[in-house]
């Protein structure tokens, strides 16, 4: 069943993009119906799939260190399921059931990406929210599991990793650099970017003493949202 622009507009992640933006996405899109019991994800599988949820409940989960499965989210209406149909290595982090009969709208991952990739305004504002989904999700888990953060599930605590790397410019769990390839590259903490954008092909961090630009990136929406997804967790853990 196709759908109108308006049920899609209902979901955050798509509440910047314009009503062609937004009909572009409708397009691809389909609603489909879940019996109770239907497994939607599957942790460490292929992510083939993202669902907005439009009635009924799926639950999900994740395996947790000591090998038990732990309660992470509930997933309801208006909130959504499989990001990692967008995101990669395009793997789904947890295993999500249906608890009750469900619909969502169905969003495919191939023709999801391929759109992202011919259209980079569309792809860094879903992914900027997915963003947001993501450190919510990922906070329960830390709740859910206690050491979740050991599976590289989140990393609000612990040693630095590099998250990003092209030579020039690296992300890691506590920092942007720019101008790895020098001497003194310039460090900002994510504590002091507040938020992130794109322009003209370059990542744009926004700083209380002004703006700083990376240098042009073939895929900045790309970065834009895996640092915007980093300085989230960085505030959700300061919170705590």
């Amino acid at each position: 069943m196709q759908i109108g622009v308006d049920r899609l507009r209902e979901f955050s992640i798509f509440a910047d993009l314009s009503q062609a933006e937004s009909e572009t996405i409708a397009r691809i899109a389909r609603i489909e119906t879940f019996p109770s019991g239907t497994r939607l994800t599957t942790e460490g599988a292929p992510a083939e799939h993202l669902y907005l949820f439009l009635q009924g409940v799926a639950v999900v989960k994740v395996t947790c260190p000591d090998g038990k499965e732990g309660l992470v989210d509930e997933v309801g209406p208006g909130e959504i399921l499989g990001w990692s149909a967008v995101t990669e290595p395009y793997r789904y982090t947890a295993t999500a059931t249906t608890s009750k009969e469900s619909q969502a709208i169905v969003l495919d991952g191939p023709p999801l990406r391929e759109l992202f990739e011919s259209n980079h305004g569309i792809g860094y504002q879903v992914l900027k929210g997915i963003g947001d989904v993501i450190s919510r999700r990922y906070g329960r888990a830390i709740v859910s599991c206690g050491s979740v953060r050991e599976r590289d599930l989140c990393a609000f605590q612990g040693e630095e990793r590099v998250i990003w790397d092209n030579g020039e410019l690296q992300l890691t769990s506590e920092a942007v650099l720019i101008g790895m390839n020098t001497d003194s590259p310039n460090v900002l903490p994510l504590e002091v970017i507040y938020d992130v954008t794109v322009s003209d092909g370059c990542v744009v961090l926004h700083v209380k003493d002004g703006d700083v630009r990376s240098p042009v990136l073939e895929r900045p929406e790309d970065l834009a949202a895996l640092v915007h997804d980093e300085i989230r967790r960085t505030r959700f853990a300061y919170r705590r």
